[in-house]
């Protein structure tokens, strides 16, 4: 037997007893690499960070080294660095400077008018089943009904006390686990070139020439395409969040910045995003002001329209190029897949398989074009 042919038949048989044994012990094996990535969480998140804020340092770099001084060496790339942390621990703090009192004054105006808000609903439902004559309904007492509503949640709210100190303790570990991510951070992008050279030489040096090359070229278009799009996500996010703050404040809406706000952070997921924004709005509106509740929901529409035509094409739209078809897929199959985050993910990740099976495709009708001409 050739022995070459040996040793792959080996290898087979290697492998499948391997897979055999990592079948049937599927459990522990899933919780040990759960475990393994609870453990890298931290690093996992200043890779993320380093990826979004990778952008912003090398245009500041690229702008320190037009000054004399700066023009060579690791100064400008250290500099550049600090101003970029600096500005967003700035912006940061001013975030939650003016946004964190809007929002305790809104929960503190929202809880001691919780009575008015609950009477206001049972005086609107019965006048509602009156006018549609539901004679079952017609003489419940809705405000008994609300009372026991109201007593059934604080009951559920005050069984949930004991696990607070659970939920402390996650939220410390979170707390963590990103301040851990943001130091991984700097390193990562105060070594990025070194980094990015050490990785080119091993996997030159480990991988053969064929699977190197479209290793990299793969990696270019998921890293032009994944950068793209958070830039212009994030972009977009501040666009749609300062328009609906003038208009609502214009129009004299209640809680301006903070529905603004959520309208502009929902805006992230795509498709059901503007439908979540717009949903958590109507409700603030619709028991603080349910006059302009309807009107509230024509604006954030009419804006919503404005944005997905004029603004989005141009600051996410030209970084994915995918149809509407494909992103409609991609969004629902990544939702099924893997929930919230999938539905992030899906864009970037289709856009990349779809500008890889492009050129793929572009690239096997040329070379069947030059195979046809220079046939006889």
């Amino acid at each position: 037997m050739d022995r070459r042919l040996y040793r792959q038949l080996l290898c087979l048989i290697a492998f499948t007893l391997l897979l055999y044994a990592a079948l049937c012990r599927i459990e522990p094996i899933w919780q040990a690499v759960c475990f393994f990535l609870r453990i890298l969480t931290p690093f996992f998140l200043g890779c993320l960070i380093a990826f979004i804020l990778r952008g912003p340092v090398c245009g500041m770099e690229a702008r320190l080294r037009a000054f004399e001084k700066l023009k060579n060496g690791r100064a400008a790339s250290i500099l550049a660095l600090v101003l970029v942390y600096l500005v967003l621990a700035c912006l940061a703090l001013l975030f939650i400077a003016v946004l964190g009192p809007q929002l305790a004054k809104s929960l503190m105006h929202f809880s001691e008018n919780l009575p008015r808000y609950t009477a206001t609903i049972s005086t609107f439902l019965e006048d509602l089943y009156r006018r549609l004559q539901i004679e079952s309904l017609a003489g419940m007492d809705f405000a008994t009904v609300s009372g026991q509503v109201a007593s059934w949640a604080e009951t559920l709210f005050s069984g949930l006390m004991p696990r607070l100190m659970g939920v402390t303790g996650g939220v410390f570990m979170t707390i963590g686990n990103w301040s851990m991510g943001f130091v991984i951070s700097v390193y990562l992008l105060a070594e990025r070139r070194h980094l990015s050279a050490q990785c080119r030489r091993m996997a030159s040096a480990w991988l053969p020439k064929r699977i190197f090359n479209k290793a990299r070229r793969v990696l270019r278009v998921s890293f032009t395409i994944f950068s793209g799009f958070v830039s212009g996500q994030l972009r977009e996010m501040c666009i749609l969040g300062i328009l609906c703050f003038i208009g609502m404040s214009i129009l004299g809406f209640p809680y301006a910045l903070l529905i603004s706000s959520i309208v502009g952070v929902a805006n992230i997921l795509p498709i059901i995003g503007p439908l979540i924004g717009m949903i958590a709005g109507a409700f603030l509106l619709l028991v603080e002001a349910p006059r302009q509740f309807i009107w509230f929901i024509v604006f954030l529409f009419c804006l919503q329209q404005i944005e997905a035509t004029f603004i989005y094409p141009r600051v996410v739209g030209s970084k994915i190029g995918l149809p509407p078809l494909w992103v409609a897929v991609g969004v629902m199959a990544g939702g099924g897949l893997a929930g919230i985050w999938g539905m992030m993910l899906a864009l970037p990740v289709v856009s990349v398989l779809y500008s890889l099976l492009r050129e793929e495709t572009a690239r096997r009708l040329s070379f069947r074009d030059r195979q046809k001409k220079r046939m006889p």
